[in-house]
């Protein structure tokens, strides 16, 4: 697999190409979505590069407290804006579900030292406990699934 970072406002088809070992390359062609939502995770178990806020912990190591925060790790969240406070925060305010539950968004950006990245701070809804699914949702696409753990 391969990863591109393209120009921020890109917004047609981009051309390039995929080279196999020594072989020729073949040209492809690319749409750029204006956002495109991906949760990273651990392919091994699903729990989503997702930890409680503040901490370098998964949620998967130490469940997240109903009413805390987390910090969601993931990719295309379409364009970003200065702040003024050296933060560059989404100019679409992403939606969090976890457990089917809507849960409040705090900030939505790239995370701070990374270019490409995005961190979506959300509170925990009150009520849950166990495993439970969680999924992010802007400019109407909907993300993957991923699994948090929730005390």
């Amino acid at each position: 697999m391969r990863n591109r970072q393209i120009e921020a406002g890109t917004r047609q088809a981009v051309a390039g190409s995929l080279r196999a070992g020594k072989g020729a390359a073949a040209p492809v062609q690319t749409v750029v979505e204006p956002v495109a939502p991906g949760i990273f995770f651990d392919g091994g178990t699903g729990y989503g590069a997702v930890l409680n806020a503040g901490t370098a912990d998964t949620t998967r190591t130490r469940p997240a407290a109903p009413g805390g925060y987390i910090e969601i790790y993931c990719t295309g969240l379409g364009p970003v804006r200065a702040t003024g406070e050296g933060i560059e925060a989404t100019t679409l305010t992403p939606q969090v579900w976890i457990g089917g539950v809507p849960a409040t968004v705090s900030y939505s950006g790239l995370a701070p030292g990374f270019e490409g990245l995005y961190q979506v701070n959300a509170r925990v809804p009150d009520g849950l406990s166990g495993e439970r699914t969680a999924w992010v949702s802007v400019g109407g696409v909907r993300s993957n699934e991923v699994k948090i753990a929730v005390r």
